[in-house]
């Protein structure tokens, strides 16, 4: 560990994403995908999208790398089914299914992969989160395990619809 002062990083403010043909990514990400298209910087030059906060740079590949499994884009979303059926509808074809990924304390991570025209992978990924049930509800599970529980609700129950039955 290095007695040098960190630098005070904020949020990640922009990524690069390697493509062989920018208009065709252009066409792809904002058409099929609906990426928010910020601009583009001359003709087949740079192209910039809005994800979120954070910006999209698609450029050409440079010194020697390859645009094919650079890097991968996961896009969050807050429904996945949804946005999987609207992404198909546009022509956009799905390596997999939507399938579960992992189970966190408080949501299931789940994920749904496709390809850019370059073959290189892109996910939508959704936080579904685990509805806590009420402390009351939690409570009263507690309780069916208790047998003189169960036996004054049920006895409860009886003599409740004893005085209905008397009623009519």
């Amino acid at each position: 560990m290095s007695d040098t002062p960190t630098p005070n990083f904020g949020e990640l403010g922009q990524v690069s994403f390697a493509v062989t043909d920018i208009e065709r990514a252009v066409v792809f990400l904002r058409d099929k995908v609906g990426l928010p298209f910020l601009f583009q910087v001359g003709p087949g030059g740079l192209a910039f999208f809005a994800l979120g906060s954070v910006r999209l740079m698609v450029t050409e590949p440079e010194n020697g790398t390859t645009a094919v499994g650079n890097s991968t884009l996961y896009l969050k979303v807050p429904n996945l089914e949804v946005s999987v059926a609207e992404l198909t509808a546009r022509g956009v074809v799905f390596d997999d299914e939507p399938h579960l990924v992992a189970k966190m304390p408080d949501h299931e991570l789940w994920m749904a992969f496709f390809r850019d025209p370059d073959g290189s992978l892109l996910g939508l990924m959704c936080e579904k989160r685990r509805l806590p049930l009420p402390q009351a509800r939690l409570h009263l599970i507690g309780k069916l395990k208790e047998p003189m529980f169960v036996i004054r609700t049920l006895a409860l129950r009886a003599q409740l619809w004893r005085c209905h039955s008397n009623l009519f």
